[in-house]
């Protein structure tokens, strides 16, 4: 009985170590980040955010990974949102608007060079939109790239270049997570369209690269995971990062998220 005791305490110590290791690299930025470091991290974690998932519209349903899905260890879906644009700057809502990057933009692209041609991508699918083509060829694997209409930014309808302030002051309380937007998309409508690149990326597996926009790749890390396509408003995402979608044996898990290129010494 004693030695069972010591057991169980010395094992809920090295869990509770490994936990807190696997936490603390979860929350590092990724200097270079690799198919084979991706592997390597020991922070694939599901993210709860409460509610009720039998409430859940059944086209949104919790999804868990097939049979051959659980085999695939080893895939890795790399989101990158483009680089900084002078609406982004602003914070003015770009969805058709199809603008260039600015030249910090096109510098945070460039970073990304190093760290994504190191990869041998099964699939590299890119957003139509300027500034995500434009991000995605400074990041060396336009000749990879495949367009996804499916990968466009948000429409935001009557909402087009307008800031949340100004949004707010028309509409207090306005969450576009919840109320979408008028004239343009429904988060309903956004999750579909999200739906069909994770069913597409899944029947390729291996490592795959998506280039798109802030909101869209928020509602695609909500999906990933079986989170409604509201679900999005817990993944923060600034311009020029680059996230990471795998598993965690068969459940759907976010590796690395927002995590900034830092330049080499």
């Amino acid at each position: 009985m004693v030695d069972q005791a010591f057991d169980n305490a010395r094992y809920s110590r090295k869990s509770s170590h490994t936990d807190a290791m696997e936490q603390n690299v979860s929350n590092r930025c990724p200097s270079a980040v690799s198919s084979r470091l991706v592997r390597r991290l020991a922070a694939a974690t599901t993210m709860g955010f409460g509610g009720d998932r039998k409430q859940l519209p059944r086209r949104f349903a919790p999804q868990r990974a097939t049979t051959s899905e659980v085999a695939e260890v080893n895939m890795n879906v790399f989101a990158i949102r483009h680089g900084e644009t002078l609406w982004s700057l602003t914070g003015q809502h770009t969805g058709t608007t199809d603008i260039p990057l600015t030249d910090n933009g096109r510098r945070l692209a460039e970073r990304m060079r190093p760290v994504l041609t190191k990869n041998a991508f099964e699939l590299v699918l890119c957003s139509p939109m300027q500034r995500a083509r434009e991000t995605c060829e400074l990041a060396g694997l336009s000749d990879k790239a495949a367009v996804d209409s499916d990968l466009m930014e948000w429409n935001y309808g009557e909402y087009e270049g307008l800031t949340p302030e100004h949004i707010h002051k028309i509409i207090p309380g306005w969450l576009i997570f919840r109320d979408g937007c008028p004239g343009g998309e429904t988060p309903e409508q956004v999750g579909m369209r999200m739906d069909r690149v994770i069913a597409r990326c899944r029947a390729v597996g291996g490592d795959i690269a998506l280039f798109a926009h802030g909101h869209v790749l928020r509602v695609l890390a909500a999906r990933w995971i079986g989170l409604p396509p509201g679900g999005g408003e817990h993944f923060l995402l600034d311009t020029g990062t680059l996230s990471v979608l795998g598993y965690y044996r068969d459940a759907p898990a976010v590796r690395i998220w927002n995590g900034p290129f830092i330049e080499p010494n």
